[in-house]
């Protein structure tokens, strides 16, 4: 029933992006001796089902959503507690990046599509590989317009409160006996921070479980502004001093931004909109952003400034997100992921004192940076290389340290434990889907004992000492 982690991300490989669709012209890419810069109406760029799954943490929870409810059911053993860690659900942008959206792309709007003889010529004939615009595209843009539901900063939207709603509703169906339509304060835990979308989040997954109605009995902890569990690196300032504010855990994203690739494409996208200046690395992350955001809002619309992107335009902007995530959050250095043994040190506990508490099941709902850190910990998803700037084609293509797949908005790992004759076992799904932790036995089920060994999940997890900013220990791995 285990799913190595690879297979998991296949799907992700060697797909097309796009379709296409009625265009006028089409320039001969056979010369390369250009000596105007009129460029003609090239093919017009659909963004497909398949570009869904390349939009890095902004990446909507329906694309790796599992439909397959069917309980897992293991011989001898039974389910006696669940514990889950949540993202929220899909999200508006920040305050910031709004006005970033509306300035900077709205300034690229009134830019775009100057007359052919006021282009300028310089560096054409390097990047003339995929003409201009179709009309269909210009018109779009040209009418496109930042629509949000709330105008206040990261709050959860519709599509994620549908998403917090199913995620409920599904693993009710597959344990039915650990998350009962029926509320009690001795049963349940759920756990939010203290912002309006994991609150929000929160309360739309309990109403998958208990109806709308019902779920207004629940109660909620008060939420905590740097929770020590939910959110523990707000805590860990040998975290925030040598990773989070060090320069050293941006220089594999500089070095990409400035990299012959991200250059070309940047000139390329300039061309692509009959810009007469070349757009920033950061000014075309920010389109890709922007389709990241109106895709994951709207299921049946499409964003404009995603048919700005060819595939491999889309690569190189998520293997950027790729390595500002790796480096920050996961593997890149020890003390992003060693500091996660707080929060499953707290599951475990949880799980080996339900019995005599009554309880069944807890939610946590948190954010990316606690959902990165987790995975790291678990030993998921990890390469046998380092995720660099610099690393080959092959490697890149073949990486499982995808945050497009790893780390959407919805994110959740669970974990099950068993009772299996008397031994507690625990089981550990990410995103629905079993996955195996390193260094446990073969199996989809892993020793309660052993998993906290593995992980440090005991005693052992010192945060004041991994976490004390004048400890001398080894921070890159």
């Amino acid at each position: 029933m285990a799913l190595v982690c690879s297979h998991l991300l296949v799907y992700l490989l060697f797909v097309p992006f796009y379709t296409k669709c009625d265009f006028v012209g089409e320039p001969d890419l056979t010369k390369h001796q250009i000596v105007s810069p009129v460029l003609e109406e090239h093919k017009c760029q659909r963004f497909d089902e398949d570009g869904l799954r390349h939009l890095g943490t902004k990446t909507p929870y329906r694309v790796v959503a599992n439909a397959d409810e069917t309980p897992p059911a293991y011989e001898g053993c039974t389910p006696v507690c669940i514990a889950g860690v949540v993202r929220h659900g899909t999200r508006t942008p920040g305050v910031k990046d709004v006005d970033r959206m509306r300035t900077t792309l709205g300034k690229i709007k009134a830019s775009l599509f100057v007359p052919d003889s006021d282009l300028k010529p310089l560096d054409f004939h390097q990047d003339n590989t995929r003409g201009a615009i179709c009309q269909s595209e210009k018109d779009r843009i040209m009418n496109w317009k930042l629509t949000l539901e709330s105008e206040e900063g990261k709050t959860l939207t519709r599509e994620g409160k549908d998403e917090m709603f199913k995620l409920a509703q599904r693993y009710q169906r597959r344990y039915p006996d650990l998350l009962s339509r029926t509320y009690s304060n001795s049963t349940f835990l759920f756990k939010f921070t203290l912002t309006q979308r994991t609150e929000q989040s929160a309360k739309f997954f309990t109403a998958g479980l208990f109806g709308k109605e019902r779920s207004g009995q629940v109660w909620f902890p008060e939420a905590l502004d740097k929770d020590p569990i939910l959110r523990f690196y707000k805590l860990c300032e040998r975290w925030k001093e040598d990773v989070k504010n060090n320069e050293s855990s941006k220089q594999e994203l500089i070095a990409h931004k400035n990299s012959i690739e991200a250059l070309s494409m940047t000139r390329q996208i300039s061309r692509h909109l009959r810009l007469n200046y070349t757009l920033s690395y950061d000014e075309v992350n920010l389109m890709y952003v922007t389709c990241a955001f109106e895709v994951a809002w709207h299921k049946e619309q499409q964003s404009p400034w995603c048919a700005v992107f060819t595939k491999e335009d889309i690569q190189i902007l998520e293997y950027g997100e790729e390595l500002k995530y790796y480096w920050r959050d996961g593997y890149g250095f020890g003390v992003n992921y060693q500091q996660a043994c707080v929060l499953t040190r707290d599951i475990f506990d949880r799980f080996e004192s339900s019995e005599a508490n009554g309880q069944k099941a807890l939610f946590y709902f948190t954010h990316s940076g606690t959902l990165l850190k987790l995975l790291s910990h678990l030993g998921l998803y990890r390469d046998i290389f380092k995720l660099k700037h610099d690393i080959t084609k092959e490697q890149k293509l073949a990486r499982n340290w995808r945050v497009s797949y790893i780390d959407v908005f919805g994110t959740n790992v669970v974990f099950v434990l068993y009772s299996c004759s008397g031994e507690l076992k625990v089981l550990t799904l990410h995103q629905e889907r079993v996955v195996q932790v390193l260094g446990c036995p073969d199996g989809d089920l892993c020793p309660l004992d052993a998993l906290r060994q593995i992980l440090g999940a005991n005693e052992s997890c010192q945060f004041a000492k991994i976490c004390n900013s004048s400890h001398p220990g080894h921070y890159e791995l």
